[in-house]
């Protein structure tokens, strides 16, 4: 392997591990997107259960207890639509990051590319060296043995 190739292929090395990097923050992006959707869940069905218990009860309810419920509600609704803004905001972050992920790779095998045509071009360039010195050598061979049958 040339020295070139063994420096391009630090340098495949560095890119591979930008790759496994961006896949992470990738990863880490998509699960933060997962639990901020499980948040989203878990407060439509409390707000759900809450509502369905209290419907019935609400022909009992004092007008300060009704005021405190429907401002409950509305608190539920608050942190409901807060919980969407925080989803985009992450649907935004894991397509980033996955742009980074994909961009990376694509540099990861363009240079991968780039290495294996190096390394094939240094081989080609190494056999062709071998097969000019053997057909030196053979010529050499054949000059020594035509001097020597003229010789005897």
């Amino acid at each position: 392997m040339s020295d070139k190739t063994k420096r391009m292929s630090l340098i495949l090395e560095l890119a591979e591990k930008d790759v496994e990097s961006a896949a992470n923050t990738f990863a880490d992006a998509k699960a933060r997107l997962a639990s901020e959707r499980h948040k989203l869940d878990d407060i439509l069905n409390y707000l759900n259960d809450y509502a369905a218990a209290n419907e019935a009860g609400n022909l009992r309810l004092s007008s300060e207890q009704l005021m405190r419920q429907r401002a409950f509600v509305g608190q539920l609704s608050q942190a409901q639509s807060q919980q969407r803004l925080l989803i985009a905001q992450n649907e935004r972050d894991v397509e980033h990051k996955k742009s980074l992920w994909q961009k990376a790779h694509l540099k990861q095998r363009a240079m991968q590319d780039l290495v294996k045509r190096m390394s094939d071009e240094a081989q080609a360039q190494a056999d062709k060296k071998e097969e000019k010195l053997l057909d030196e050598w053979a010529q050499q061979q054949f000059v020594r043995s035509e001097s020597h049958a003229k010789l005897h």
